[in-house]
């Protein structure tokens, strides 16, 4: 299978999914039925669409690999081993050590992993697919339709998506850029920020759990 390469880059695609994620944490304290959406495991990151979409991303320091599965295109699973094959060992290794751990599903009495589209970065920091783009989307890559957007546009988009107010919005990108600069650093809410997560107590358990996997805690005893 021939390696297509897009024109996203690595860290668009780190800063995408970290931006997604702010946004959930935020807003799953109003909808906190959508707390399947967005997670992270260390470095993995998880998205799910509650349609059968679903794909995780381990993002390592020079590069990553994202493998994705919709339901009902699984008869059309990829050999992604035939794709690793071709890859740098360290992009393989991160395949099976992780990436492909959050997409087993029984065959034939064994837990196996069943993908329908991959996509990886290498040292050059480009994006490269399994499929071309069009079909990359229809095979699961569509999850990333917005992580994917022009910063700017992706704000909105998120903004719409979950009717942010503009404080909420101001909130996710003060977040944004404070991991973005301190990427190892505990952030810890200040009250007035815990403020705009309203008090739905479900929503605010979300929230908290979902804060907790970024790094972001409620208070210095979280940390």
């Amino acid at each position: 299978m021939k390696a297509i390469r897009t024109s996203w880059t690595l860290q668009q695609l780190y800063e995408g999914c970290l931006l997604a994620s702010l946004a959930h944490a935020i807003m799953v304290a109003k909808y906190p039925d959508l707390s399947y959406e967005h997670s992270w495991d260390g470095f993995n990151y998880s998205v799910q669409d509650g349609s059968g979409g679903r794909g995780t991303i381990s993002f390592a320091k020079n590069n990553c690999f994202g493998a994705f599965r919709v339901d009902n295109l699984i008869h059309e699973a990829i050999d992604y081993e035939y794709v690793l094959k071709g890859l740098d060992f360290d992009i393989q290794k991160l395949a099976h050590d992780d990436t492909l751990q959050y997409l087993l599903d029984d065959e034939d009495g064994q837990m196996k992993p069943v993908v329908t589209t991959v996509i990886w970065a290498d040292n050059t920091g480009e994006i490269c697919s399994s499929h071309d783009y069009s079909r990359m989307l229809e095979m699961g890559g569509k999850l990333l339709e917005k992580q994917l957007m022009e910063r700017s546009q992706s704000i909105r988009s998120w903004q719409d998506y979950y009717d942010m107010s503009a404080d909420q919005v101001d909130f996710m990108v003060d977040l944004l850029n404070r991991k973005l600069q301190n990427p190892n650093s505990p952030i810890v809410l200040t009250s007035q920020e815990l403020r705009l997560l309203g008090d739905d107590e479900e929503g605010l358990i979300e929230s908290r759990a979902s804060f907790h996997e970024l790094n972001i805690a409620w208070d210095s005893s979280d940390i």
